[in-house]
């Protein structure tokens, strides 16, 4: 359905939603239509597919639910292809950090993690592309291991450059970072994370650990940092109401860490919101 049927269905009181006794749902897919209108997803490949499915997870929300859901998803970053973010944010770092002679690109994962696929290998994949390197303002050598690192001459005059999709949290960059000091002390100070999105206190973590984070989206929490007073507690209430719907384990209320973060990429992170990738019958961008 076309936004503009779905103007027309919502304007018409005597639909056939009406007449059924559902104008709701009439309602809801007017609005969230338009809002994939002015976010222009509905340039998206497969947006129909979930546009679709936002509808049938607002058809199942209280009023006070929906009005929610809405707020957040009008404020909701989607990114579906990121080559131009990598490209800026490795050439920021090239070029502040221009006095080392080689720079190693790693995927931002810890040791135990490497044997998995993971947001990381797909940012790791998209830098080998030769068309993205030759875009580059300098040359750069990608390890796939940490324990590459051992193989190479001279680690104390390069840089090492962690690469993820996003940073949520930064225990996966903390991690990382910790088992390449382990067996590389002498890289203290020479390592930076790069990522296309992080949240702000994933940022501030890792400028705790004197770590730079280079990326293209710095974003708040979702509902705390947003709303103050009753409100905010008002909003929190009908989240908690609806995880508890959606039976969210406590490990993920309001996202891995109650990051309430309202991003989702290639693949949706975890510090999502769950009402967004939890259920794999109405959430809009499961992770299952």
């Amino acid at each position: 359905m076309s936004l503009e049927k779905a103007i027309a269905l919502h304007n018409r009181k005597k639909s056939y939603a009406y007449k059924m006794g559902n104008p709701r749902l009439v309602e809801d897919y007017y609005n969230m239509s338009k809002l994939f209108q002015q976010k222009a997803w509905n340039t998206y490949p497969g947006a129909k597919a979930i546009l679709e499915a936002h509808v049938r997870l607002l058809s199942k929300l209280t009023d006070d639910e929906k009005d929610l859901y809405l707020d957040l998803t009008e404020r909701f970053t989607w990114i579906r292809d990121y080559t131009t973010e990598i490209i800026e944010q490795l050439n920021r770092i090239l070029n502040q950090f221009n006095a080392y002679s080689t720079y190693y690109v790693m995927r931002c994962m810890p040791i135990k993690d490497q044997k998995w696929s993971k947001s990381s290998g797909v940012v790791l994949y998209e830098i080998k592309n030769p068309e993205v390197r030759q875009q580059l303002v300098k040359p750069i050598r990608i390890l796939d291991r940490i324990e590459d690192i051992a193989k190479e001459k001279n680690i104390n005059k390069g840089l090492f450059i962690l690469v993820d999709d996003f940073v949520g949290t930064a225990d996966t960059a903390e991690k990382c970072i910790d088992d390449i000091l382990k067996k590389h002390p002498e890289l203290l100070g020479k390592i930076v994370v790069m990522s296309v999105a992080a949240l702000e206190q994933g940022k501030q973590k890792l400028s705790s650990m004197n770590v730079c984070l280079f990326a293209s989206y710095i974003l708040k929490k979702g509902i705390s940092d947003f709303y103050t007073g009753m409100k905010l507690l008002r909003n929190k209430q009908l989240m908690q109401q609806i995880e508890a719907h959606l039976r969210v384990s406590k490990d993920f209320n309001f996202g891995y860490g109650g990051s309430e973060a309202l991003i989702c990429m290639k693949r949706c992170p975890n510090n999502t919101f769950p009402i967004y990738w939890h259920d794999t019958r109405y959430s809009p961008y499961p992770r299952y």
